[in-house]
């Protein structure tokens, strides 16, 4: 599959699980690949990884300027089609898309090893600027004591962001958790 004929690609998060949109097309054909994943373990430390089960996939085909019956035929025929050759012992489409992307290894039977770092994720979490913005957002100080001192100063607010140790990271509904202590 050729990276220009890839359209969009959407992140759905859920409690330890997400799923994977991908809007593409294909001459006349439009295509939606969807990818559910569930979380089976996360390390922020040394070694920064997901390791993922793959839980589901599904695929839906039309074609572009179709008719109703038309389009209804080829989206059958492409469901069907599609859950036929993912039951067969062969690469499937899913090890072909997946496996191109940089970090993202196979790690068994619908398993999958992500290196945060080599993917480019970790470049993310280490990008303090999203924390001070969300420090300096929050109305409830009881979170964390003080810091309607510190939200004063956006110099401040940054020098105990940057204190942070990201300690863990875990999917969940709508978000991504991050979990942090500071160095020390």
């Amino acid at each position: 599959i050729d990276r220009s004929e890839i359209d969009d690609i959407k992140i759905k998060c859920g409690n330890d699980s997400f799923q994977v949109e991908i809007d593409g097309h294909y001459h006349r054909f439009m295509y939606r690949l969807s990818l559910d994943f569930k979380v089976l373990e996360c390390r922020i430390g040394q070694e920064k990884f997901l390791r993922l089960r793959q839980m589901d996939e599904s695929l839906d085909v039309q074609i572009r300027h179709g008719g109703t019956l038309s389009n209804w035929a080829v989206r059958r025929i492409g469901r069907v089609g599609f859950e036929v050759v993912n039951m067969l012992p062969i690469p499937s489409l899913i090890n072909h898309l997946i496996g191109d992307i940089p970090g993202i290894q196979r790690d068994g039977h619908r398993m999958w090893f992500i290196d945060l770092e080599q993917a480019g994720f970790i470049d993310f979490i280490n990008n303090r600027s999203w924390m001070v913005e969300k420090l300096l957002s929050l109305t409830d100080f009881s979170i964390l004591p003080g810091l309607n001192i510190l939200r004063e100063s956006r110099e401040l607010v940054q020098q105990l962001v940057d204190q942070f140790e990201i300690r863990g990271l875990r999917v969940q509904s709508g978000r991504l958790e991050v979990q942090v202590g500071i160095a020390g």
